[in-house]
């Protein structure tokens, strides 16, 4: 079960880290080309626009997942009535960010609202592949729009092609609507959206605390790069976003791990067999090993590639690193809680996190600056973790 499991996870994490290298290679010409202050606010929105649009999944599409395979329910007319309320909920939210920071234009409005109705169709899409354990299409609504990112990379690096900040942005937002070559699989799942009735608010009421946590975790980069700011200057938040971007690799190893486990264990729960925790634990093993090669390798890469533009990135690196890391352990055991139905303990795991992180960087960031908030990174992160560990293990004695 172990090998079979690994399998899938190095097929799907190949293809995530395939999508994130033509990602980064994205990331890395629009830094190299637009002066910093510029770069830092082209991954001030780039960050925002991904956290804003987690509130479309806000934890529904692991409950639409578990849900339908160990309960063997039907929950497509509420799960796509609830994914097109969460969506109009991202609009004023996303008016209310951006006049926040700033960065309230009608071109940058338009290209978010796109951005949102991309990312949507993205998370549905990848609900309803996820249920079906179809990795390959899991793996291809992100390598199409990361193709277009690459293929502008090319032009970028090749100086056939010069984008201002906005521009920049609004590639990264547009290109994600490419998912929608698959809207077929979607018209089969479609038979009625069901957007009001107590089982949709149920659904919700029974997402927030997991949704509340997907947020914090999968926005954490909007957060940090929000403190960068706060803090600092835009330029801060482009050299700090730099390093973030790069630890992030771990985020997508997490995603592709939980993505394969996540319906293995809703299926081991549905036929009444324990979770595996052995698998769990030699796959945090390895996330580890990774850490350790990652670090050396982007160390000498960012000081090559960017020829000392982003010096300040690589002093900070291997904190990011190890937190994202760690992060990435505890994000794939959330699985344990969806399946046993203990969600509700992900808001308490959130809350120490979130807590310990804000408590740290009020201490550390006006003295030690960028190296305060990556510092605070890393112990928020072990924090989680030890909380996650004793919320399973403390449960399991009470047994």
């Amino acid at each position: 079960m172990l090998k079979k499991s690994l399998i899938k996870i190095s097929y799907v994490s190949l293809g995530n880290i395939l999508n994130a290298g033509l990602g980064f290679l994205y990331i890395a010409a629009v830094a190299k080309t637009l002066e910093l202050n510029d770069f830092g606010k082209y991954a001030l929105l780039a960050s925002f626009l991904v956290i804003i649009a987690k509130i479309i999944d806000f934890g529904t599409n692991s409950i639409y997942v578990a849900g339908t395979i160990s309960n063997k329910e039907d929950l497509n007319e509420i799960f796509f009535g609830v994914k097109l309320f969460l969506f109009l909920v991202t609009i004023p939210i996303s008016y209310a960010v951006l006049y926040l920071f700033g960065l309230m234009d009608l071109k940058i409005i338009t290209i978010f609202i796109l951005g949102l109705i991309g990312y949507g169709f993205n998370f549905t899409f990848f609900a309803i592949f996820q249920k079906n354990e179809n990795y390959t299409k899991i793996i291809l609504i992100n390598t199409i729009p990361a193709l277009v990112k690459g293929f502008v990379s090319l032009l970028i690096l090749l100086k056939l092609l010069t984008l201002n900040f906005t521009q920049a942005f609004g590639i990264f937002s547009i290109s994600i609507i490419a998912c929608l070559i698959f809207y077929k699989d979607l018209l089969i799942e479609i038979k009625k959206i069901n957007i009001k009735g107590s089982k949709n608010l149920n659904f919700i009421k029974k997402s927030i605390p997991a949704g509340i946590s997907l947020l914090v975790n999968d926005g954490w980069s909007a957060i940090s790069n929000s403190v960068a700011k706060i803090t600092g200057s835009f330029s801060d938040v482009g050299i700090f976003s730099l390093a973030d971007k790069i630890s992030n690799i771990f985020s997508l190893i997490s995603l592709s791990i939980f993505t394969v486990l996540l319906p293995k264990n809703a299926a081991r729960k549905r036929d009444n067999l324990k979770y595996d925790f052995r698998e769990s634990i030699i796959i945090s093993l390895i996330v580890f090993m990774l850490a350790i090669f990652t670090i050396i390798f982007f160390q000498v890469f960012i000081n090559v590639f960017f020829e000392g533009k982003f010096d300040q990135s690589i002093k900070i690196l291997d904190l990011l690193i190890f937190s994202s890391a760690i992060t990435a352990i505890y994000s794939f055991m959330r699985d344990y809680f969806f399946i046993e139905n203990r969600t509700s303990e992900l808001l308490l795991i959130t809350i120490a996190k979130l807590g310990g992180f804000i408590l740290l960087v009020v201490l550390t960031a006006p003295h030690l600056k960028l190296t305060g908030i990556a510092l605070s990174n890393l112990i928020a992160s072990i924090l989680s973790l030890v909380v996650t560990v004793y919320l399973i293990i403390f449960r399991a004695i009470k047994r």
